[in-house]
């Protein structure tokens, strides 16, 4: 992840989070499927 230095804000909003957890879960789901494709082949 990358550290985001913003003073402005300090909380980070409910829905930023959502966002997070799922592009991390797409990227976790992508890199199964790459490394079973790779355990196939």
């Amino acid at each position: 992840m990358v550290p985001l230095h913003l003073p402005s804000r300090t909380m980070i909003n409910q829905t930023e989070v959502l966002i997070a957890l799922v592009v991390a879960a797409h990227a976790g789901v992508l890199a199964v499927r790459l490394a079973f494709s790779l355990y196939k082949a």
